[in-house]
C-alpha cells in the first residue's frame, strides 16, 4: 500500500507512506487535529491534517479493529508548503497477482489562519462535497444560493447544466456543478449547503440552507445516431460505411456490430466529440461480412460518467462477401 499526495496536474508533490498491509483498505477518511471530518488543511500546521485507514494490519498495527493514521502537515517532498490550490490524497493497493485499486480523496489547501467552507450533506447527513475558499476574516458572512433554475432553491444537475452560486461574502463566491468528492453527479433529493467560517478561534458553522436537486443527465448523448449510405452498397466507389450522431460531447463511444443471428461481429471504439466512426465492413478476424442487415448498438459515455445506449438498424450489400477476402 501506498498514499501520496498528487496535484492538480497529476504529479507527486508528497509520498506519505509504502508499507506493506493484510488486506485491501475499504476507505480512507481525513482529520483534522481535532479529530473532524475536513477537506481542508493549512500547510506547515503539525498534526493538519490525518489519513485514517480503517480495517488494515502493517507492520506497526497488529490490530484489523483499530484505524491506521499516516500524517500530512502541507509540505512537499522538499519540506516547503504547498501552495494554495486543490490536492489528491491517493491511496494504492497492489495484491499478489498484481490487481490494483486506488482510493481518491480531494483536499483543499489554504494558507491562512482564516478561511471560509461549504459542506454539502445528503438527506442522510453523509457530507457529500467539501469547498473551501479564502475569507479575509473580517466582512460580513451570509450564506445565499444562487441556482440555475430561476428558483434558488431547487438546483439541476448534470453535463451541460449551469453551476449553482454560493456566496457567502458581499463580493466573495465559490461555485458547485452538483458533483461529490469523486467527480460523479449527485442523486436526486433534498441537501443541506452549510457554511462553515475557520477563524483563530476554531470552526464555527454560520448557516445553512436547504436545497432540492434534480439529476438530469446529459440527452444530447449520441442525439442524430445514424449510418450512412443505408443501404451501404459496396460498388467499390465506398469504402467504408460511416456511423454518426451529433458531436460536441466530450468521452468514449463503443459500438457492437452484430449479425441478423445475434452474433458479434465486430467493436468499434472512438472519440465522442469527433461524431463519427467509419466501419470497413469486415469482422474482427478481418474478412468482409456477408451482405444483410445488421444491428448497430452504440453506447456512448461523457466525461461525468452520463451513459446512453442507442440501437439502430443498417443493411449492406457486400460485394465478394464471405469468401474470407
Amino acid at each position: 500500500m501506498s498514499i501520496g499526495v498528487y496535484n492538480e496536474a497529476g504529479e507527486l508533490v508528497r509520498s506519505i507512506t509504502v508499507t506493506t498491509t493484510s488486506s485491501e483498505p475499504l476507505g480512507v477518511g481525513l482529520y483534522d487535529s481535532n479529530g473532524n471530518t475536513t477537506n481542508v488543511i493549512v500547510p506547515g500546521t503539525p498534526g493538519a491534517l490525518s489519513i485514517a485507514v480503517p480495517g488494515i494490519e502493517t507492520p506497526g498495527s497488529q490490530n484489523k479493529n483499530q484505524t491506521v493514521s499516516f500524517q500530512w502537515d502541507g509540505t512537499n517532498n522538499a519540506g516547503q508548503d504547498v501552495a494554495n490550490g486543490v490536492y489528491y490524497i491517493q491511496e494504492t493497493t497492489t495484491d499478489t497477482f498484481g490487481h490494483t485499486e486506488i482510493i481518491t480523496k480531494p483536499v483543499t489547501a489554504i494558507n491562512a489562519a482564516n478561511y471560509a467552507q461549504i459542506n454539502i450533506y445528503n438527506s442522510a447527513g453523509e457530507i457529500v462535497q467539501s469547498i473551501a475558499a479564502p475569507y479575509d476574516g473580517s466582512s460580513e458572512i451570509s450564506l445565499n444560493l444562487i441556482s440555475n433554475t430561476g428558483n434558488n432553491s431547487v438546483f439541476v444537475v448534470g453535463n451541460g447544466n449551469q453551476p449553482m452560486t454560493i456566496t457567502y461574502t458581499a463580493s466573495n463566491f465559490i461555485t458547485w456543478n452538483g458533483t461529490d468528492t469523486q467527480g460523479n453527479y449527485v442523486s436526486s433529493g433534498v441537501y443541506e449547503v452549510q457554511l462553515v467560517v475557520k477563524t483563530e478561534q476554531g470552526l464555527k458553522v454560520v448557516a445553512s440552507k436547504t436545497i432540492t436537486i434534480l439529476n438530469q443527465p446529459n440527452n444530447s448523448i449520441l442525439n442524430g445516431l445514424k449510418s450512412y449510405p443505408n443501404p451501404y452498397v459496396g460498388d467499390g466507389t465506398t469504402p467504408q460505411l460511416m456511423i454518426a450522431w451529433t458531436p460536441g460531447t466530450q468521452g468514449a463511444i463503443r459500438i457492437k456490430i452484430y449479425n441478423i443471428a445475434g452474433e458479434l461481429v465486430r467493436t468499434l471504439t472512438g472519440d465522442l466529440n469527433l461524431g463519427y466512426v467509419n466501419w470497413d465492413l469486415r469482422a474482427t478476424g478481418g474478412q468482409k461480412v456477408s451482405s444483410g442487415t445488421y444491428i448497430c448498438v452504440a453506447e456512448g459515455v461523457d466525461n461525468n460518467n452520463d451513459t446512453k445506449v442507442k440501437i439502430i438498424k443498417m443493411s449492406a450489400i457486400v460485394s465478394g462477401s464471405a469468401q474470407g477476402q
